[in-house]
C-alpha cells in the first residue's frame, strides 16, 4: 500500500497539451501477512518503452511483471497513447490470470475449466471450500494500481490508470491521477489547492508534494518521498529528472509552515524558498543541471 500522484503542468491557456508532468510517490512497503512497514530504497516507478513512465501502488510483483511484459514493445508501437492503453490492459490481465492459476488453481490440481460456470457444482465439497478460501485470500493479497504517464503522438502530456482486476481509466490530457491507500486524501488535497494543468511546473510540483505529505496521515503511506519531472523537449526526449532530496525537504518545511500550528513552527522554511523552487524547476525544464548546493540553508 502506498500513494502515488501524477499531475500535468505547463499546458498553454491558449490551447494545446501539457508540456510537463510531475510524478510523486512514497517509499514505504507494508508486509500484508504481518502488518510490518518499512521505508524502502526501491523506487515505485518503472520506465517503459517510448519514454512512458509507470507508478505503482500495491503488489510490487504484479507491477514488475506488467512492466516486464511491456518491455518487449517497440517504442514506435506506443507513440499513440491508445495503443499503450490496449497493450497495458492486456498485459495486466494476462499477469493477473497467470498469478491466479499459479497460486490458486495449480496447487489444488484445478484448471480454469474446472472452476468455470456450473462446473463448480461438480467439485467435492471439501475441494470447493478450499478453492473458495484460497481465491478469497488471493484476491485480498494480489493486485496493483498503476498510473501511466507520458507524451502522446501529438506531444501532449497524457495520464491513464489501471486498477485491479484490470479496470482501465480514460486517457486524460487535462487532469491528475492518484492511486494507493492514500489516494483519497491526496486527491482531496489537490482539489482544495485548485491544481490546474495550466499551472507552472514548479507550482504543480509544490502541490503534488503537499498532497503526498498530507496523505501521510494514512498509516500505510510513509514519510520517504520520491519525485520526478518529465519535460517535453524539442528533440522529443522526455526522460524524467529525479528531484533532489534537499528540494523535497525544503518544500516539506514550507508546507508544514503553511498548514501547521504557529505554536509548533520549529523549522520554518528559508525566506526565498519560492524563488529557489521556481529556479530549480526552470533549470530542469531547460535541460540545465539545477543548483542544490545551499538548499539546506535556512
Amino acid at each position: 500500500m502506498t500513494v502515488a500522484i501524477a499531475a500535468l503542468a505547463e499546458r498553454p491557456r491558449a490551447g494545446g497539451g501539457a508540456r510537463a508532468i510531475v510524478l510523486v510517490a512514497d517509499k514505504q512497503e507494508t508486509w500484508e501477512d504481518s502488518g510490518l512497514r518499512e521505508e524502502s530504497e526501491i523506487e515505485k516507478r518503472r520506465e517503459l518503452p517510448g519514454g512512458w513512465q509507470m507508478l505503482y501502488a500495491g503488489d510490487p510483483d504484479a507491477a514488475d511483471e506488467t512492466a516486464d511484459a511491456l518491455q518487449a514493445v517497440r517504442p514506435a508501437q506506443v507513440r499513440k497513447a491508445a495503443t499503450l492503453r490496449r497493450l497495458a490492459k492486456a498485459a495486466y490481465q494476462r499477469v493477473r490470470q497467470t498469478s491466479f492459476e499459479e497460486r490458486v488453481l495449480t496447487p489444488r490440481q484445478l484448471t480454469l475449466r474446472d472452476v468455470s460456470g456450473r462446473r463448480l457444482d461438480d467439485l467435492p465439497a471439501a475441494v470447493l471450500f478450499d478453492y473458495v478460501h484460497a481465491k478469497v485470500e488471493w484476491e485480498r493479497d494480489y493486485g496493483a494500481e498503476l498510473i501511466f504517464a507520458g507524451f502522446d503522438e501529438n506531444g501532449h502530456g497524457t495520464l491513464f490508470s489501471i486498477d485491479d482486476p484490470g479496470v482501465m481509466s480514460r486517457s486524460s490530457t487535462h487532469t491528475f491521477k492518484t492511486i494507493g491507500s492514500g489516494a483519497a486524501v491526496a486527491r482531496m488535497r489537490l482539489i482544495s489547492l485548485a491544481l490546474r494543468p495550466s499551472d507552472r511546473a514548479h507550482e504543480v510540483l509544490y502541490k503534488a508534494l503537499d498532497a503526498k505529505f498530507h496523505a501521510e496521515l494514512t498509516a500505510t503511506v510513509g514519510a520517504g518521498t520520491d519525485a520526478w519531472i518529465m519535460a517535453r523537449t524539442r528533440t522529443g526526449g522526455h526522460a524524467p529528472h529525479k528531484v533532489k532530496l534537499p528540494l523535497i525537504h525544503m518544500v516539506r518545511r514550507a508546507v508544514t509552515a503553511g498548514t501547521g500550528s504557529a505554536f509548533a513552527m520549529h523549522d520554518p522554511p528559508r525566506r526565498d524558498w519560492k524563488e529557489r523552487l521556481e529556479r530549480y524547476v526552470t533549470d530542469v525544464l531547460a535541460g540545465r543541471r539545477p543548483d542544490v548546493s545551499d538548499l539546506a540553508r535556512r
